[in-house]
């Protein structure tokens, strides 16, 4: 499987810029749904005008790595940039996000989906290689529901993540 760079593909907001942070202060994944049909690229131009998290519009898509609907994994920023991902965890946090809206606990469960098997492959791979990279365990790995947002990333990605963390130990 491979990581498809778009870093330089995907458009960047016309002045601003992710800050920066030493890799050795990442110390946790942090796993995202998009909570709507649409591609990474669709969500970066939403990420780059103004929007909900930014009155000025955010440098770029909000997440390092996304995992399209076809089971492709995109890296979309460098993991020294600090995002805008998880409240409080974005020193810290890799953002991984799921495009689709996938069932929560909460109202935005309307017209929910299921995430397509070859997303949970490629969740699986790119996790494999960032535990490998980072020296993480299962206890690195996190929903963004256990920061506050119940419906992301959705039910079944939540059930995806308690069989990995099965499988590793």
């Amino acid at each position: 499987m491979v990581i498809e760079n778009q870093i330089n593909v995907l458009p960047w907001h016309k002045y601003r810029r992710w800050g920066y942070r030493p890799t050795h202060l990442i110390n946790k994944i942090v796993l995202h749904q998009a909570l709507c049909d649409a591609t990474t690229k669709n969500i970066n131009a939403y990420h780059i005008k103004p929007n909900h998290i930014s009155s000025e519009g955010l440098p770029h898509f909000a997440y390092h790595y996304s995992i399209e609907k076809d089971g492709k994994v995109i890296q979309a920023n460098e993991l020294t940039h600090i995002l805008a991902h998880t409240k409080s965890q974005n020193m810290s946090g890799i953002g991984i996000m799921l495009c689709g809206n996938f069932e929560g606990i909460n109202w935005w469960s309307q017209n929910a989906a299921s995430p397509t098997p070859e997303q949970i492959t490629s969740l699986y791979f790119l996790l494999d290689k960032l535990i490998k990279d980072f020296n993480f365990n299962t206890g690195n790995l996190y929903t963004h529901a256990q920061f506050g947002k119940l419906a992301c990333p959705g039910l079944d990605i939540e059930r995806a993540l308690n069989a990995y963390r099965k499988k590793l130990s």
